[in-house]
């Protein structure tokens, strides 16, 4: 699967559309003093970031929500950029906080925090097998196994063409 800009921006769109779907009730019930969803990301000159950026904006404005796409200049110093960052995000007290836990240390203290205060937090991208003992209300991203597993797949059919079928099991190069 591969995703371009297109794929990318979807990706963005989709995040904030689950971000929406699940912080939406909780902040209702919480009474935060910010109602906006802040989305930590990292730096939109990448074009992976800049894409997510592009479907995250996309969908602020189709979803009419508040929203602030939070990001350091670049990914100089980025462990201690970002850990700032949460922490800025946390101060706010915001409706709901969209974090990738790309850095565990750090963030995972951070993630308690968030929620020990009332602030829904959504794992995104990296966190996969962490976000609900960290009290997350959700995680959104792809499932390593699972594309491993696609992918060999994928591997062994094209394989098995382009090998005589006296040879099935051989996976030498040049065999």
């Amino acid at each position: 699967m591969k995703l371009g800009r297109f794929g990318l921006g979807r990706l963005g769109a989709l995040v904030f559309a689950a971000v929406v779907a699940f912080a939406a009730p909780a902040t209702y019930s919480n009474a935060q003093e910010d109602n906006t969803i802040i989305f930590l990301a990292g730096p939109s000159s990448d074009p992976f970031w800049g894409a997510v950026q592009q479907g995250f904006d996309t969908a602020t404005k189709e979803l009419g929500v508040k929203t602030q796409w939070t990001a350091p200049q670049d990914f100089n110093d980025i462990v201690p950029i970002y850990t700032k960052m949460f922490e800025a995000a946390i101060a706010r007290k915001p409706a709901a906080i969209v974090v990738g836990n790309f850095f565990p240390e750090p963030t995972e203290p951070l993630i308690k925090q968030a929620v020990a205060a009332g602030i829904p937090v959504l794992v995104y991208n990296s966190g996969r097998s962490t976000w609900k003992e960290l009290g997350a209300i959700g995680f959104i991203g792809e499932d390593p196994w699972l594309i491993g597993q696609c992918r060999r797949q994928e591997g062994r059919r094209q394989w098995r063409q382009e090998r005589p079928l006296h040879q099935p099991d051989r996976c030498e190069p040049g065999a």
